[in-house]
């Protein structure tokens, strides 16, 4: 009982972390293609240099790591579980023999 209730703690705050990670990341993505759509042809000079510095540094969207391993994303999150499910499989096959 106490496993299951850890499992579905563990998902959870999984999810949590990788909701934000993924909002931050298609946040910091978007932030381009607004700029873009906007009416910055009309705006002066210095203000479309502002701009156009603001979209080179968004090229690479903000993303959530963990210790620099790797990006916390729902699809991180999923291959975590999915590989943590084969080896509970694993172990309870050599268990039984």
């Amino acid at each position: 009982m106490k496993s299951l209730l850890f499992i579905q703690y563990f998902i959870i705050q999984s999810f949590l972390f990788t909701h934000t990670g993924d909002v931050l990341r298609n946040k910091s993505e978007s932030i381009v293609s607004a700029i873009y759509d906007s009416t910055w042809h009309e705006f002066s000079s210095t203000t479309m240099k502002d701009l156009i510095l603001i979209m080179m540094r968004t090229n690479v969207p903000l993303q959530l790591s963990a210790g620099k391993f790797f990006y916390i994303t729902r699809s991180t999150t999923t291959d975590i579980l999915k590989t943590a499910l084969t080896y509970i499989s694993f172990l309870q096959a050599t268990m039984e023999k």
